[in-house]
């Protein structure tokens, strides 16, 4: 998740994240969560800092599968990483919420179908499937309730 997100880390989470990441090596992860960490505790606003986290951690994940692929020759690692690495942001499940409640299947279809193509998100395919079925209340009602994990509605 992200600060665009609407997001709020829990800086207790941070810290153990923060000493998960510093056991096993992964000091790439450790300073930008120790940075983000600092800036949280003096109250500076964090938003840059979430990109460079995901963008650290994308590179962190192809240097792991670079390295057990060099080392393991009988593991075969996916060169092309699931797309589901990225977070599907609140912005966008507010919207295709906002067009389900339309009880529109094309304009669900034009909000649904770029983000499919971004996203691997078992929840977008949850909702296409309700759609494509004429349940409205029930891809709204997937979308509020991942909505409410997140923390965004209740």
């Amino acid at each position: 998740q992200t600060a665009g997100d609407g997001y709020h880390p829990d800086p207790a989470e941070l810290h153990k994240i923060k000493g998960a990441a510093s056991t096993l090596y992964l000091y790439g992860i450790y300073s930008v969560l120790q940075n983000l960490e600092t800036e949280l505790t003096l109250g500076v606003p964090e938003g840059g800092l979430f990109d460079k986290l995901n963008e650290t951690w994308r590179m962190t994940c192809a240097e792991i599968d670079k390295f057990i692929a060099e080392h393991s020759p009988n593991v075969k690692v996916d060169p092309h990483p699931p797309k589901q690495i990225q977070t599907l942001p609140i912005a966008a499940l507010e919207h295709l919420l906002a067009a389900v409640e339309q009880y529109d299947p094309d304009e669900v279809s034009r909000v649904l179908s770029p983000l499919l193509a971004t996203y691997d998100a078992a929840l977008l395919r949850e909702v296409e499937q309700a759609v494509d079925s004429f349940d409205f209340t029930e891809a709204a009602s997937i979308l509020n309730t991942e909505l409410t994990v997140r923390g965004v509605a209740e």
